[in-house]
């Protein structure tokens, strides 16, 4: 999947409020393919300033490693939990970086 393709189911999951998969996490409603568009994402993930420290789980959890906390939740896009809002907030993050690597940043 295109980072132009990545871009649109961003916007998709953001403008519904949930990803087509609620059960597992970005990269797995992503499902790339392409090693190109895995690596920038994989840059995404370490520029963004909560990063976890571990490119396979990301999101950083309050008490648990990121592997326990993404193999454990039930509900790891939940907005009434830290775990969910992180989760979030890196989805923004990437949809920021997609738009800027494609020249679609907003215009103040």
């Amino acid at each position: 999947m295109s980072v132009e393709a990545m871009l649109e189911k961003m916007l998709s999951m953001r403008a519904d409020g949930y990803p087509e998969c609620a059960v597992v996490g970005l990269c797995s409603n992503l499902s790339t393919g392409y090693y190109a568009d895995e690596l920038w994402l994989q840059e995404a993930f370490r520029a963004w300033p909560k990063f976890s420290g571990e490119i396979q789980y990301p999101v950083p959890h309050p008490t648990q490693s990121p592997e326990q906390a993404y193999l454990g939740s039930c509900d790891p896009w939940g907005r009434e939990n830290e775990y969910g809002r992180n989760r979030w907030e890196l989805l923004d993050f990437l949809i920021e970086r997609a738009q800027a690597k494609l020249g679609q940043g907003r215009q103040a």
